[in-house]
């Protein structure tokens, strides 16, 4: 680790980064403390060579590295990376984009500062989106992957994905429209923004047909989408009610008419039959709390 991290030399750096990625990998993943010692070489070798199978060897090694707790993050970001990481998003190599993607959204997983570490880097956003739209399907589902782990942090964080409308759109025809995975993880992205997310954000994804897209999805065949689509209505539903008090007088939830107008109610009635049983608890929880039902299952 010290000589791919000291050497000039370019075959050393090449055949010790590889035996250092070979030494971060496995499943499960070799003891940190026997590894971390890496962090440093593998860093400098992202931040500085071109190689593509140098970097690729590295990219894949950080991702190891980088998946875990808050003390694993912070060893990683204690290199001062994260800008070259965010360079990388660039790179044409998918064997480099890839594990570089994953890094990025192991790194957003972490705490409230961890998190901003990432965002703060100018147009990681911009980045990212534009990722979303890559003609490949791996790349678009781990970049949603990582839009999705920082929409799960504040208000504040949620606003750098769904400030602009155009990503919130872009979001919802991938959520509607791509393959099951690509589907879900778009999902995750907006459903995640719903819970910590204001009721001025909520309403602002409301307005770009969000409760379309997911009353959409209620009919997907994959449950886990199913069940991440309900979590989410369930979010809106409580923000409607909350928009609702605000208003005062005899105000009715928005969303909540919304639905059933749209005939979203007898979807989710239908969803108690589901074979998951995670699906029926959620459906059965939105009809309890925000349906008066007289014949709930």
């Amino acid at each position: 680790m010290t000589i791919v991290g000291q050497s000039k030399n370019k075959n050393t750096i090449k055949h010790g980064t590889w035996a250092v990625s070979n030494l971060c990998r496995g499943r499960p993943l070799p003891d940190f403390d026997l590894v971390k010692g890496a962090i440093p070489a593998l860093s400098k070798v992202i931040q500085e060579e071109v190689d593509a199978e140098v970097l690729t060897d590295a990219a894949w090694a950080i991702s190891y590295l980088s998946d875990g707790d808050e003390q694993r993050i912070n060893m990683v970001l204690s290199t001062n990376i994260v800008p070259a990481l965010v360079k990388h998003l660039d790179n044409p190599f998918l064997s480099i984009l890839i594990p570089i993607l994953r890094t990025l959204g192991n790194i957003v997983t972490g705490s409230e500062l961890q998190t901003n570490s990432v965002l703060e880097v100018p147009n990681v956003i911009q980045k990212l989106f534009k990722l979303v739209k890559h003609e490949k399907k791996a790349v678009r589902r781990e970049a949603c992957w990582t839009l999705s782990n920082i929409t799960a942090g504040t208000s504040y964080q949620i606003e750098f994905v769904i400030g602009n409308t155009a990503h919130i759109s872009q979001l919802v025809t991938l959520a509607g429209s791509d393959t099951t995975e690509v589907k879900r993880e778009a999902a995750w992205v907006l459903s995640n923004a719903t819970n910590h997310g204001s009721p001025e954000q909520i309403m602002r994804m409301f307005e770009c047909q969000l409760l379309d897209c997911f009353i959409g999805l209620l009919d997907s065949e994959d449950s886990k989408t199913v069940i991440v689509v309900l979590e989410g209505l369930n979010n809106i539903l409580n923000a409607g009610a909350q928009i609702a008090m605000q208003a005062g007088g005899n105000q009715e939830n928005p969303f909540l008419v919304e639905l059933e107008q749209k005939g979203a109610v007898q979807k989710i009635e239908k969803l108690q039959e589901h074979p998951s049983s995670d699906v029926y608890q959620k459906a059965l929880k939105i009809l309890e709390n925000h349906f008066e039902l007289e014949d709930v299952i």
